[in-house]
Order: structure tokens, then sequence, then C-alpha cells
């Protein structure tokens, strides 16, 4: 988890692939914190795409890794994407906490058109 939030503030997106690379051979990607840290450091360099698809592929999801793409949604302006995910979220069982709110309030301020 340290790796990725390094290579997010550095600004380091090579290092945070073969971070990835390594989590997924080593199979961490179910480790929560770690799936968490790897949507975040992606959706950091923008590449919001590959923060979903990292998301999708999650086998155990909680709170955190819901609020994780919904602020990565956010903070790259995609206020839609982000409450449509926040209903699925819902939709699933997974209940919000503080943190969802605050991503969907930062979805909506960032966003085109919310």
């Amino acid at each position: 988890m340290s790796v990725f939030g390094a290579c997010s503030q550095l600004s380091y997106l090579r290092l945070g692939e073969e971070t990835r690379c390594y989590a997924l051979k080593a199979s961490l990607m179910d480790v929560v914190f770690i799936g968490c840290s790897i949507i975040d450091t992606y959706a950091k360099y923008g590449c919001i795409e590959q923060s979903r698809w990292i998301f999708d592929k999650l086998t155990n999801t909680d709170v955190a890794s819901w609020n994780a793409m919904i602020v990565g949604y956010g903070i790259n302006g995609y206020g839609k994407e982000a409450i449509e995910l926040f209903e699925k979220m819902h939709d699933q069982g997974q209940w919000p906490d503080g943190f969802t709110f605050v991503g969907i309030l930062m979805a909506c301020s960032h966003a085109w058109a919310c």
C-alpha cells in the first residue's frame, strides 16, 4: 500500500504498473486495502478506466473499495458515474459511510454536469 501511495504522490506511473503486476502475480488483489490503493493510484494518474477495471476485478468489495472508486470518479470529473456507482453500491446492500458522501459531494463539485 505504501508503494502505491508513493507512486501516486511522485507520479511514477510505470512503477505503479509494475507494482500492480506484482500484486496480481502474488494474488494480493483480494486484500481490500491493496485493491483500494491500486484504484486510487490509477485515478490520481487520470486513468479512470484502469481504476474501474481493477474495481470490477475485486472479488471482495467493502465500503472502502466503493469509496475509492467513487472518489476516483469524483476527482476526474465523472459525477454521473460516481452517482451511478453509489446507486449500485446501495442496490448491492453495501451501506455508505461519511467518506462515501464526501466522495459524492466531491464528484458533483468537480463534474461537468451532475
